[in-house]
């Protein structure tokens, strides 16, 4: 049996996977950049994100103003409203001569909100008691809170039954 030698085929170089020793990997002079419109390409997909970015960062930004008036003014009907509660537990006809139609007390003011640009009393709050159809001990509460936010008017109402003595 005739034995058969094979060469041995030249290893390629480290980070030139499937290139033979033999074959340069330079690259040919005036090619190692990028070019005008890769540049122009790049430069324009960078501002299109950023232009999205800011964009949804002024939305949140609004967002987050709008939430936080909301708060407000739920802490503050819900301040008023216990605040009737309190008044109806001692004495329910003193609620209805305090917050009646004809009081001042009724209107209140809320801090870091704007009256609507409606509102002739300039107090965002109002307060409305009237007695319930099922008695005089009970009565229906009304507190609602409208502002003028940088979206418009809003506008949040807190309604109740309170049980007076």
């Amino acid at each position: 049996m005739r034995r058969v030698r094979l060469r041995k085929r030249p290893r390629p170089r480290a980070g030139c996977a499937g290139l033979s020793e033999t074959r340069s990997v330079r690259p040919r002079l005036g090619r190692d950049g990028f070019t005008l419109i890769e540049l122009m390409m790049g430069s324009f997909v960078l501002s299109v994100s950023l232009l999205g970015m800011f964009g949804m960062m002024a939305a949140s930004f609004g967002m987050s103003r709008s939430a936080r008036e909301i708060t407000v003014a739920k802490n503050a009907a819900m301040r008023k409203l216990e605040e009737i509660r309190d008044l109806a537990r001692t004495n329910a006809s003193q609620v209805v001569a305090t917050y009646g139609a004809n009081s001042n007390a009724r209107h209140f003011d809320v801090d870091t909100l704007n009256a609507a640009t409606n509102d002739a009393d300039g107090k965002p709050g109002e307060v409305t008691v009237s007695p319930s159809s099922f008695g005089f001990e009970l009565l229906d509460v009304v507190v609602s809170v409208q502002w003028q936010s940088g979206a418009g008017p809003k506008t949040f109402e807190l309604r109740s039954r309170v049980f007076g003595r």
